[in-house]
């Protein structure tokens, strides 16, 4: 029987590195289903592991399949974390295998566009037969990027009806509006660097500055440290008097994950308190209400980037709300940052590929951002 079971040592790096796997693995449907291809997990398997709700409980159950699966999973395993973009978890159990994986499977050559990690490429549309897709950047000269913010006319009554009327709109008034945490993380230990990144934490970093945003950078980044930085936030900074929170993370990522799960992110500002002009008291952050959450690309799907230029997200960011916070809301704001963004490809192996960013939002009003407008003494207004 010996001869059908995992070597030791394979069943030993899975035992040694188990704690690390379930906090790191994302057991996508395209990792689960390439297993279940190469007939390392049977239907039942498969329809085991997926039941479960929750991710820590899925990585459990496939790691316990494994080492009951042949003297070839292992290598099975490695091919499709490698297949699934998660890499640093291959190279971490055994970089051997990844380099003979690599040998076989180059890497996207270094150029002008880099993606982020991610599962797979957006294509053009074939049923799109006017789309004519331009270059994202094709006009821009520099990767340090800062238009000048429209402001609000003061002047205008619609714009003060819309800054008082906060039974529609969210307060917006403090200056600072609040904090603005951007998180850039560029290097990595078993993953390649994020060239252009340091456009995207610069110009993003300006452009909130512009917004009256008390902006805090921070770079290379561990989970841990991550995490820490939004407690510390939530515990050590009074917000009670700020209407607004940002945060940017710019990072490797793949579905629901930047290098520690988004919902843990939430959880560690879970402390946070922000004025709620409604009830006149501090609500938490995480609550289900007052929440919007904006993604580069859609789940599963690559973000692009210009190594000599930034983020195709960003870019469109900075240029939109530079162009039209002064009226438009921020849910409006996304949909144009959408829209700016899927009109645009890149090349990658002789395809033509697009980006098409999401928003999830829990709002319960209107957030107006008002540029260029701040009130020192808000009773008035509240």
């Amino acid at each position: 029987m010996a001869l059908y079971q995992m070597s030791p040592e394979h069943k030993g790096k899975l035992q040694g590195n188990r704690v690390y796997l379930i906090e790191n693995i994302e057991p996508s449907e395209r990792l689960l289903s390439y297993l279940l291809q190469e007939r390392v997990l049977t239907e039942d398997m498969y329809e085991e592991i997926d039941v479960e709700r929750l991710r820590k409980r899925k990585v459990g159950k496939l790691l316990d399949i494994l080492p009951r699966r042949g003297p070839v999973a292992f290598q099975h395993f490695i091919n499709g974390l490698m297949k699934d973009d998660q890499e640093c978890i291959a190279e971490c159990l055994d970089p051997d295998l990844v380099a003979q994986w690599n040998s076989v499977h180059p890497k996207l050559k270094p150029g002008s566009h880099n993606p982020y990690p991610g599962q797979q490429p957006l294509p053009v549309p074939q049923s799109h037969q006017s789309f004519q897709p331009k270059s994202f950047f094709e006009s821009e000269e520099s990767g340090f990027f800062n238009p000048e913010v429209k402001s609000v006319d003061v002047s205008d009554k619609n714009i003060i009806k819309l800054i008082r009327d906060t039974k529609k709109n969210y307060t917006m008034s403090s200056k600072p509006r609040g904090r603005a945490i951007i998180i850039n993380n560029s290097y990595f230990v078993n993953n390649s660097p994020r060239d252009g990144a340091a456009f995207d934490s610069q110009n993003i970093c300006t452009h909130l500055e512009q917004l009256y945003f008390d902006v805090k950078l921070y770079a290379d980044l561990t989970a841990m440290e991550m995490k820490q930085i939004f407690r510390d936030e939530g515990s050590q900074r009074d917000h009670s008097d700020e209407d607004c929170f940002f945060a940017f993370i710019l990072s490797h990522g793949a579905r629901g994950y930047v290098y520690v799960p988004v919902d843990e992110l939430g959880q560690a500002i879970e402390d946070l308190h922000i004025k709620d002009s409604d009830k006149q008291m501090p609500h938490m952050i995480h609550e289900k209400s007052d929440v919007v959450l904006a993604y580069s690309t859609v789940p599963g799907y690559r973000s692009w980037r210009r190594t000599d230029l930034g983020s195709w997200f960003v870019r469109a960011i900075i240029k939109v709300f530079a162009a039209e916070a002064y009226q438009e809301d921020l849910l409006s704001l996304l949909v144009k940052v959408r829209e700016t963004v899927s009109e645009y490809h890149t090349k990658h192996e002789n395809h033509s590929f697009v980006q098409l960013t999401r928003t999830d939002e829990t709002t319960r009003k209107k957030i107006y951002l008002f540029p260029g407008y701040y009130e020192k003494n808000r009773a008035s207004f509240v």
